[in-house]
């Protein structure tokens, strides 16, 4: 396809003009690719038919891959900002990139992390494998958080207290931990200027909420039922959407009889034929996290099962 739109549209008369289209990859290069896809010669409709599309848009797997590379980029700032910052820099800041959901990071301002050259791991290696610290990979060697500059001498110590957190990330690949850092430094409190691009909340199970004292069972029960409410509301709404789709009345009469029954409706659901059905989901009870992020509570002396 790329050979294709190379030879049609970067020769000729119009080659400058619609190189600079595909360079900045605005409306006129979607015009464009519009228009070579609605062309009329028989080679573009027998592509048509094998492609079955008439349109773009960068979802799929090539707006997956962008949307990695975006990523990898963002995580190298944090990681940058990880290694590079000391005590008297600022201790927060805003992941903010195509990628990124623009929430912002705050970070005890103690906490460092330091990536020493691989013949010069000392301790650090240790402290990892005891479960003190996180590892993570940093350019050409391992970077090591949180560790703080040990009082009257020089070196680093772990910080204490950080067992839990770390165990936590049991299992994980290196490539993730620095994921699992930014999501340690996430504030919760944080008020945004303006609406963020993505709901950030953090949402605790209602039954887990209650067990740590964080909400009374009264308000367990009360999210119960509204999660309840919530997911017959739902229930009762793709029924009408398979009613005015106009479903087999059998089908409409089960959907009706599972009305109550999350299992089996979802089961129902899932066998009707259109593609274009509204997805089912079952609403579970949460409570929304009012608190700072899980490495202010550590610091602040929260407890190990809530960290």
């Amino acid at each position: 396809m790329a050979t294709a739109l190379a030879r049609r549209f970067l020769t000729g008369s119009r080659a400058q003009e619609r190189e600079a289209a595909l360079c900045e990859q605005g409306k006129p290069w979607d015009q464009l690719y519009q228009g070579y896809l609605k062309a009329d010669d028989r080679h573009e409709r027998r592509w048509r038919r094998r492609s079955r599309s008439t349109s773009y848009d960068w979802t799929g797997r090539g707006g997956t891959a962008v949307w990695r590379a975006q990523r990898r980029v963002d995580l190298e700032y944090l990681e940058d900002w990880l290694v590079g910052r000391s005590r008297t820099d600022p201790a927060a800041s805003v992941l903010e990139g195509p990628a990124s959901p623009g929430w912002l990071l705050g970070i005890p301002p103690d906490w460092l992390a330091h990536a020493p050259a691989p013949a010069a791991s000392g301790p650090y290696a240790t402290w990892v494998g005891e479960g003190r610290i996180l590892a993570f990979p940093y350019r050409n060697r391992q970077a090591f958080w949180p560790l703080l500059h040990r009082a009257g001498a020089p070196g680093h110590q772990p910080m204490p207290g950080f067992e839990p957190i770390v165990a936590a990330a049991a299992g994980m690949r290196p490539g993730q931990v620095l994921g699992f850092i930014e999501a340690v430094l996430i504030d919760w409190n944080h008020v945004f200027p303006e609406e963020p691009r993505l709901r950030i909340a953090l949402d605790v199970p209602a039954d887990e909420a209650c067990r740590f004292g964080l909400i009374t069972s009264e308000d367990q029960h009360r999210l119960m039922a509204e999660a309840r409410a919530a997911t017959l509301q739902t229930m009762v709404d793709f029924i009408t959407w398979a009613s005015d789709d106009g479903a087999d009345p059998l089908y409409l009469r089960k959907l009706r009889e599972a009305r109550g029954a999350a299992r089996e409706f979802h089961r129902l659901t899932r066998r009707y034929p259109s593609r274009a059905r509204p997805k089912f989901l079952v609403h579970r009870p949460s409570w929304t996290w009012p608190g700072r992020s899980v490495a202010a509570e550590l610091v602040a002396g929260s407890p190990p099962d809530l960290l």
